[in-house]
């Protein structure tokens, strides 16, 4: 795994608030209540919205940092992982663990351009590059993934 498959996996699944749109709506409230005040309007409305529009636009270029330093830290990312996927589930080697995962273990899964997350709880999940796929072979396997795996709700 590499880092870009991390940020890849925190920013699908952060998207709900997207990380695309924090930046603009900040700069948009920050903005206002720049005008706001500008226009000799109530400070106590245009200084706490512009507090929170500088907020949002933090927040917005910040979480791809955070997920950067994230990854660096952590050792787990550092090293090959290894995944054999059968019928019967998933099994992955690391230099700590060897974990046979069955198919009713996944709750879910997402799908982007470049990689699957399998989700185990709300918050805990893996990602499986797909360029670790051989040509071909991620269509077989997201065809199992529909058959293995209840569809979302």
């Amino acid at each position: 795994m590499q880092a870009h498959d991390l940020f890849t996996a925190n920013e699908k699944w952060i998207r709900r608030m997207s990380r695309r749109s924090m930046p603009w709506m900040g700069g948009f409230i920050l903005l206002l209540s720049i005008l706001i005040l500008s226009l000799g309007k109530d400070p106590i409305v245009s200084v706490p919205s512009g507090l929170m529009g500088a907020y949002f636009l933090y927040c917005g270029f910040a979480l791809r940092r955070f997920f950067r330093k994230l990854y660096r830290k952590d050792q787990r990312y550092q090293h090959e992982i290894t995944a054999d996927i059968s019928e019967d589930g998933v099994h992955v080697v690391t230099p700590s663990a060897d974990t046979q995962l069955k198919w009713s273990a996944i709750l879910r899964f997402l799908e982007s351009d470049r990689i699957f997350m399998f989700f185990y709880a709300e918050w805990t999940f893996s990602v499986v590059p797909k360029r670790a796929f051989a040509p071909g072979e991620i269509d077989l396997f997201r065809d199992l993934l529909y058959r293995k795996i209840p569809a979302s709700k």
